[in-house]
């Protein structure tokens, strides 16, 4: 929209520079480097599986060979990406640090599809590494982010927060669903649901920040340059992850006041929601008024990012939230309130909006959510708009395959009848409430707790005290020792 702006963009200049050697300590060259107007942004090992060698060669050189240490080329945030390619897969990392290098795998899937007269990694080149996608991928998605993890200090004997800096280059799968469905919603305009079954491991709140950043700056055409929506809305139900949710919004964020929580009330979201603030974030629970306000401003665009909610647990504030917002239908019998149904019913009720998109990410989603959200195949079955499934996190060890070392016991127990009286009860009643009072037991949970820990083979003790080396399970230990013989 910018002719000035547009003139610059042209001026970039992209070099190939092979066999680049970068040191002065020795003859070691790198395959290939990319530079962008004389920086380096991206290296590259290449292997060819004819020559008997694949990118595990290709990891193993950059963590023996390509040290960082006194190489300024190699060092954390000197370049973006540091890839393994050969004909069939590609990895990644952003970070080389010897031994210790993570490598994320950058695949289109656990086998990436057959390419007629092509290698299977094509896609890297004519997709990812063009000049206007690594653009796109340098002033959209890379950023440094700052995470918390928990960490054991044995100098202060207590589970501390250690930060570190991440930076955080866009994986296959997250670059896809946001390219897809930037083109999709240009295309079809507002009113469509999209639904994205992004399962544990996938990155989920990275892509939903950059899904919002990018549904703000998303016009009809060239000609038209009015937005596509006035405001984005964030919803989840995590309040960790809204907490992670905000952060990540925040960091993503190129001008200031671009992202709004909401953090104080009701009446703050309906005011950010008519003054069409860029980016809210608010939680499940305010979706009802969501709804009802952005139902009504017709003149207004609204795009609803809602991040996969969960049965919100029983309690005080459960039961003041099902009061005020009337869910006692959507309560089972434990009290926990299933806030999926809660929105799919909301949505439903007030009909298709025209001015309203929803974006639903969910790894599982139930039947009718995926017919609300999904989009019907050829075959007439309701699929999502885009997957990263558990598989594929699991063979990309994202998330552990908790049935590789599955172990099961068998109980035996016997109650006694403390009362003189039979009473006729429902046979399915009665069984529910006897498992109910022995899973509840104190001596049940007791011998499962000493169970599980007996397999915990890193624990040990010493001294009169249990040791558990790394990551805070001193703590834990310490807490569940009573229960131990």
């Amino acid at each position: 929209m910018n002719p000035d702006h547009a003139d610059q963009y042209k001026l970039n200049r992209f070099v190939c520079v092979r066999q680049l050697h970068y040191s002065v300590k020795n003859e070691n060259s790198i395959d290939m480097v990319l530079f962008l107007n004389g920086i380096p942004i991206i290296t590259m090992e290449l292997k060819n599986q004819l020559t008997g060698q694949n990118i595990t060669n290709s990891e193993w050189q950059y963590k023996t060979d390509r040290k960082p240490n006194g190489e300024p080329l190699l060092q954390f945030k000197r370049c973006l990406a540091h890839f393994c390619v050969d004909n069939d897969r590609v990895s990644m990392t952003t970070r080389l640090n010897g031994d210790k290098t993570k490598f994320l795998p950058y695949n289109k899937a656990l086998i990436n599809p057959p390419v007629k007269d092509d290698y299977l990694t094509e896609y890297l080149w004519n997709q990812i590494l063009t000049p206007d996608s690594v653009l796109d991928i340098i002033e959209n998605f890379v950023l440094v982010s700052v995470e918390s993890s928990k960490k054991w200090s044995d100098e202060q004997k207590k589970v501390i927060q250690e930060k570190t800096e991440v930076l955080i280059f866009p994986r296959y799968h997250q670059l896809d669903v946001i390219r897809s469905l930037r083109r999709k919603v240009v295309e079809e305009g507002a009113g469509k649901n999209y639904l994205i079954q992004h399962t544990t491991g996938a990155g989920k709140s990275y892509s939903i920040g950059w899904l919002a950043h990018i549904l703000t700056s998303l016009y009809r055409n060239e000609k038209d340059v009015t937005r596509m929506f006035d405001s984005i809305l964030v919803v989840t139900d995590r309040r960790v992850l809204d907490k992670q949710l905000q952060n990540t919004l925040k960091q993503l964020e190129q001008t200031a006041g671009v992202v709004n929580p909401v953090d104080i009330n009701s009446q703050q979201l309906k005011e950010f929601l008519e003054k069409g603030k860029d980016i809210i974030v608010t939680t499940i629970q305010k979706f009802p008024i969501i709804s009802e306000t952005i139902a009504n401003l017709k003149g207004q665009r609204f795009a609803v990012i809602i991040d996969e909610v969960h049965s919100s647990q029983s309690g005080e504030t459960s039961k003041h939230l099902k009061k005020s917002l009337s869910l006692e239908k959507f309560t089972d019998e434990e009290g926990n309130v299933d806030y999926e149904e809660m929105i799919r019913q909301e949505i439903i009720s007030r009909g298709k909006q025209e001015h309203i998109s929803f974006f639903g990410f969910s790894g599982t989603p139930k039947s009718k959510t995926l017919e609300l959200f999904g989009r019907k195949n050829d075959d007439g079955q309701f699929v999502p708009f885009h997957s990263y499934s558990m598989r594929q996190s699991i063979q990309e060890r994202f998330t552990l395959d908790v049935l590789e070392n599955f172990t099961s016991y068998s109980r035996y127990f016997k109650l006694l009848k403390t009362s003189d009286e039979d009473e006729e009860l429902p046979e399915s009643r009665v069984m529910r409430e006897l498992v109910d009072y022995v899973d509840t037991h104190d001596e049940v949970i007791r011998q499962k707790v000493k169970i599980m820990l007996h397999h915990f083979h890193f624990c040990y003790f010493k001294e009169d005290q249990w040791s558990c080396p790394g990551y805070g399970r001193d703590a834990i230990a310490q807490t569940l020792r009573p229960v131990l013989p």
